[in-house]
Formats: structure tokens, C-alpha cells, sequence
């Protein structure tokens, strides 16, 4: 089937997809757009091996915001298995995807398995790291590097946050529950002490323990 047909069955007035070529089966297309996500050079290829385990699947490689990511996707009973995400994506990934969050930083992802049942993220374990992190009103220059751990635990997902270098020292937890609710709590520090900005705004989360950090909790719900 061409991959054109394809588009058609699925089109809508919030997908945009240009210059598609080939096949369902193996094709690319120069640009696709769904609200704020944008891709460019898209490519993909059935892996036909994986009919024999009941799976639907594809190696899909792209382009998002400048920056670049493949993945293997599976289409199966039990929901959507994507697995071995690798990429990069430019500083403003963040900011056009989620304005609101006023962080910006380059980003190399490193996935090994995300599965989506029901419209809902069920599981999640790889690795991201945040290089130049700068939270926007916070500081005006980069706070460093941070890792984040990610892995599902009692049907909830999980982040450890790993400070890796920079004027921030944090340790903390981001937990997401299946129902949106997410909990972000650890300990912060500054490192630098000439640093007024970032030391004003930290002495508004309180007094600092005995180990020097200041202790801090976000909740809400996506």
C-alpha cells in the first residue's frame, strides 16, 4: 500500500505531512507536524521478524527540532512498545514543547523500553541527560549537567536526578503516576557563592539542614 493512502486514512486537520514517498512498508516523508511536535526526514521500515512474536513493528528514524532520534516502535495487543530511543535535541526542544516550564537545555536521550497502554504512559526505563541546563528567571547562565534515571516502580514512573557538574547541587525524585499526578522533591544547593541570583532565590525554599541543603517539594497534575 502506498505510504500516501496511508496518510489519507489517518488525516486530520492537526496532522501535516509533506512530500511522502514509498510505501506503508518502507517510505520516508520530508516534514510531519501534530500541534507543537515537528519533524523533518522521516523514515521507517517494517521488521517483518517480529509478526512471528504477534507484533506490528518499525525502525523509525528523524529529525526533531534540529536534533536527531531512531527508535524501534511496536504496534501490539497490549498498547505501543517503543524501544532503544536514541537522539539528541537542540536547547529549545523544551520551550516549544512546554513553554510554560522555563527550561531550556541540550538533550541526549537514551531509552531501552516506553510503553503506552491506553493512552497512557505504563512504563519507562532509560536515560536523559540535560546538558547547560538553564532554568529560565532562576539564572542566566547554565547550571550544569544533570542525569536523569528513569524507571517504573509500583505502577508509577520515576526519575533520579543525578547532578553531574555546575553551580546547582541537586538530588531528587520525579514520581508520575498513571492517573498525570507528578511529585518532584529532593534537596538543592548552591555551589557558587557569588552567584546572587541563584542564592536569593534558593533562601526562599527556607533555612538549610545540617548538610547545607535546602529541602523542596512540586506537586500537580499533567
Amino acid at each position: 500500500m502506498p505510504a500516501r493512502v496511508g496518510y489519507y486514512i489517518i488525516n486530520s486537520n492537526e496532522i501535516e505531512i509533506k512530500a511522502i514517498q514509498g510505501t506503508i512498508w518502507a517510505g520516508a516523508a520530508s516534514e510531519f507536524s501534530y500541534k507543537n511536535l515537528y519533524l523533518r526526514d522521516m523514515k521507517w521500515n517494517f521488521l517483518p521478524k517480529k509478526l512471528l512474536t504477534g507484533d506490528f513493528s518499525f525502525f523509525m528514524s528523524m529529525y526533531p527540532y534540529n536534533g536527531y532520534s531512531e527508535k524501534e516502535i511496536t504496534f501490539g495487543l497490549n498498547g505501543i512498545t517503543i524501544k532503544n530511543i536514541e537522539g539528541k535535541l537542540p536547547a529549545d526542544t523544551i520551550s516549544i514543547i512546554a513553554p510554560y516550564l522555563g527550561i531550556r537545555g541540550n538533550i541526549d536521550i537514551k531509552i531501552k523500553t516506553m510503553r503506552i497502554a491506553q493512552n497512557i504512559l505504563s512504563d519507562l526505563e532509560g536515560t536523559i541527560i540535560f546538558n547547560d541546563l538553564l532554568i529560565e528567571g532562576l539564572t542566566e547562565k547554565s547550571l550544569g549537567d544533570y542525569r536523569l534515571d528513569l524507571n517504573t516502580k509500583n505502577n508509577d514512573i520515576r526519575a533520579d536526578i543525578i547532578n553531574l557538574n555546575g553551580d546547582l547541587e541537586l538530588e531528587g525524585e520525579i514520581t508520575l503516576s498513571k492517573n498525570g499526578v507528578y511529585v518532584f522533591e529532593g534537596e538543592v544547593a548552591s555551589l557558587k557563592s557569588d552567584n546572587v541570583k541563584l542564592n536569593t532565590m534558593l533562601s526562599y525554599l527556607g533555612s538549610a539542614g545540617n548538610n547545607g541543603m535546602r529541602k523542596f517539594r512540586f506537586e500537580g497534575e499533567l
